[in-house]
């Protein structure tokens, strides 16, 4: 892996088009495993269809932009399908609703082990794992190296410094390499890891 890290700089916003940016990430035609698919920013009147979106102000551009889902954001990137798992029954009921028919299957429960995301991974064949697991995110540092590398790539948002030591570390001995990173909303902010898989 490079020892030199491509820091693409500080997102003002968790919108997922910048948050989650098209030229940090390669899900076209894949299968994505969406942790964390719940999402703030859908206000009740929308889910109910009698109201517009949440937009919020992307300060880069200047321009008020629509709160999306990250598994909206990997099916409008081209994703085969998309799995998302989230603790907000609400939201996986919505997006079941909504995304459905377009590739996209969501649980509602709480990861609690290595071996449930490795089931996940291995139920559904998938090639690509999202994270933002709000500081779970060492259940996927913990699974076997194995079972790790059954993943291409992984875009995983870290809560703090010690899980972004032990992501590294887990790339480094599984033989990936940083395509990019980013911090969400401040310089201490979460620090997004886009890797993936050297052979």
């Amino acid at each position: 892996m490079s020892t030199e890290i491509r820091y693409r700089g500080v997102c003002t916003n968790e919108i997922p088009v910048n948050a989650w940016p098209e030229d940090c990430v390669n899900v076209k035609d894949q299968v994505i495993l969406d942790l964390g698919c719940g999402f703030f920013g859908e206000t009740e009147s929308f889910k109910r269809g009698t109201g517009p979106r949440q937009t919020h102000l992307n300060w880069y551009a200047v321009i008020w932009e629509e709160m999306i889902s990250t598994s909206e954001h990997w099916l409008n990137l081209g994703a085969k399908k998309v799995i998302g798992v989230d603790m907000n029954k609400d939201d996986v009921d919505h997006l079941n609703k909504t995304l459905g028919a377009r590739g996209g299957f969501f649980l509602n429960y709480q990861l609690n082990s290595p071996e449930e995301i490795k089931n996940l991974i291995t139920t559904y064949n998938i090639d690509i794992l999202k994270a933002d697991i709000e500081g779970a995110e060492n259940l996927i540092f913990s699974m076997s190296d194995e079972d790790f590398k059954l993943v291409k790539e992984y875009y995983v948002e870290c809560h703090s410094q010690g899980l972004i030591n032990m992501m590294i570390d887990k790339l480094k001995a599984c033989g990936y390499s940083i395509r990019n990173t980013l911090r969400v909303n401040s310089d201490d902010g979460p620090y997004v890891i886009f890797a993936y898989r050297n052979t």
